[in-house]
C-alpha cells in the first residue's frame, strides 16, 4: 500500500486543496488490509470513508508507475 499511496500522492497531492489534502490524510490513516480490500473491489468503502479523493484514489491505475513509464 505504501508504493500506491506514494505514487497516488506523486501523481495528486501537489494540487489537492487543504480540504482535499486533510481527506487524503484520513485515507493514510485507514489499514493497509482494508485500503486494500476497497481499492481490489472485495468490499465496499464504508459509508464514512466516502469522498472525492477515495473515489480518484480507487480509481487511480498505478501500473504505469509501476512499470516505470511515469
Amino acid at each position: 500500500m505504501d508504493l500506491l499511496l506514494g505514487h497516488f500522492a506523486d501523481a495528486f497531492l501537489e494540487a489537492m486543496s487543504d480540504a482535499e489534502v486533510d481527506l487524503f490524510e484520513e485515507i493514510l490513516n485507514c489499514s493497509d488490509q482494508s485500503l486494500y480490500a476497497w481499492y481490489c473491489g472485495r468490499e465496499p468503502v464504508p459509508h464514512e470513508q466516502k469522498n472525492e479523493i477515495m473515489d480518484r484514489f480507487l480509481a487511480f491505475d498505478v501500473s504505469p508507475y509501476v512499470q516505470g513509464n511515469k
